[in-house]
């Protein structure tokens, strides 16, 4: 199935946002990226607008860059 969403009311933004982990000696993992992608939605947008997905493009874990599969890393901070 494919769906295509086109107008002048659609648009895109670059957003980095991050989350804190509890404890840093276990691996990232895929619960860490949904915690992730979830504080990313709570990104505050005009009235009548609503995110409607979100496409991490990389990563970066405790400051390093350019990270495009964290899974599996260890670190304190994730971010996108």
């Amino acid at each position: 199935m494919t769906v295509g969403i086109a107008g002048q009311h659609i648009r895109s933004l670059q957003h980095s946002d991050y989350i804190t982990r509890e404890n840093s000696e276990l691996v990232i993992n895929e619960e860490d990226i949904e915690r992730l992608i979830n504080q990313v939605h709570k990104l505050v947008m005009l009235p009548g607008e609503e995110i409607i997905h979100v496409l991490p493009q990389d990563y970066k874990v405790d400051g390093q860059a350019e990270i495009k599969e964290p899974i599996g890393m260890y670190g304190e901070r994730l971010g996108s």
